[in-house]
């Protein structure tokens, strides 16, 4: 605790990007392109459809950098909703947010294990217990303090952009431009949008991440809209760049084969 019982102020914009980044990019990054471009098999209409999302995430991180200077408290949402509309409104919000966080560790952790025991045939059948290891894990580095947990954060963060970036590269690098055959459309194309944007929505969710910690941001008038923004440009870069390296790569995937590429747990507890 900090002075006058107050949240210690140790977080900056590094750890508003890498909170962002671990919140928002998992699995669904591997799983959405391949729905989405069952839907919308004309690249334009893709790459067009990721990039609305990414305008999407943007404009909304306009209104969500404002609430997040002007109520710099943790909890998120929990906070903003308690201001604005009650103790009870608060409280449903807090709690349906709980709960979902705790589904989405559930999820991630479930995740690991169970790639865990693909790269190591000796732990088959314990995905389970991995996963339980591994919330454990985090969990006790939480309770070693703000400064331990959150450079942690920034170490997975960049782990995962790093190896997202370097597979993007690869997949550019290596590919001999293969011809691409269009598949036909399977619905009309104002729903074939609607759904492909809801998945991409969906998607990019979990860019608020910072908000969670404004009240042990240094300077949250300034620290957290510039954390908000950058994690909008970094993951929308990202996001554009993975779809994109399909179309350069293969032809466009068919839902199906996207979803063996995730474990069983991945497609029922699917992050973002």
């Amino acid at each position: 605790m900090g002075p006058r019982g107050g949240l210690l102020r140790l977080l900056g914009v590094v750890f508003g990007v890498a909170v962002a980044i671990g919140n928002t990019i998992g699995s669904g990054i591997l799983k959405a392109p391949g729905e989405v471009a069952t839907l919308l098999p004309r690249p334009s209409l893709f790459i067009g459809i990721w990039a609305l999302g990414g305008l999407y995430a943007f404009l909304s991180a306009l209104s969500i950098a404002e609430l997040g200077t002007l109520i710099p408290r943790a909890g998120g949402q929990y906070a903003f909703a308690r201001r604005a509309l009650g103790d009870y409104a608060g409280f449903v919000v807090g709690c349906s947010d709980w709960l979902s966080t705790c589904g989405s560790t559930a999820a991630a952790a479930l995740v690991i294990g169970e790639y865990l025991a693909l790269l190591v045939p000796r732990l088959h059948g314990a995905a389970t217990i991995l996963a339980v290891a591994v919330t454990v894990i985090f969990a006790l580095l939480q309770i070693r303090g703000v400064r331990v947990s959150g450079r942690v954060q920034e170490a997975t963060s960049l782990l995962k952009t790093i190896a997202f970036a370097l597979l993007v590269i690869a997949c550019f690098a290596l590919s001999r431009g293969a011809t691409q055959v269009a598949a036909p459309a399977t619905r009309a194309l104002p729903v074939a949008i609607v759904l492909a944007l809801q998945a991409v929505i969906f998607t990019y969710d979990g860019w608020t991440g910072v908000i969670y910690f404004s009240e042990e941001v240094k300077d949250p008038a300034r620290e957290v809209p510039r954390a908000l923004f950058l994690s909008v440009a970094l993951i929308a870069a990202i996001y554009l760049s993975w779809p994109a390296r399909r179309w350069r790569s293969a032809s466009p995937p068919a839902s199906s084969s996207a979803r063996r590429a995730i474990p069983s747990s991945a497609g029922s507890l699917c992050s973002r």
